[in-house]
């Protein structure tokens, strides 16, 4: 799994990024069916804003997005949603093979 981060007129500091990168460990499961994911943050009047776009070895894009006043619930919620949304994901391919 290739996972690009960059802020977008915001610098990420280290602390960010290791909690990032210790959040994105929930997605380890998934590995193998992620072959990048492109996440950006940016801060937009008081909210920090987060966008994910995920792409899956069999082809199927989703695009996450969060926004919230406190950057570290931003990051845990948009993981939530992309592990969610994964799952989802490979059960529909699973399911489409055994029909």
């Amino acid at each position: 799994m290739n996972v690009v981060t960059r802020g977008v007129h915001y610098d990420i500091s280290d602390r960010t990024k290791k909690h990032l990168d210790k959040k994105l460990e929930r997605l380890s499961f998934a590995q193998n069916e992620i072959v990048d994911a492109d996440l950006s943050i940016s801060r937009e009047h008081k909210e920090y804003v987060l966008n994910m776009n995920i792409h899956l070895k069999w082809g199927a894009k989703d695009h996450l997005h969060v926004a919230n006043e406190d950057l570290y619930d931003a990051i845990d919620l948009l993981v939530d949603k992309a592990a969610t949304k994964v799952r989802r994901e490979k059960e529909k391919k699973i399911d489409s093979h055994h029909a």
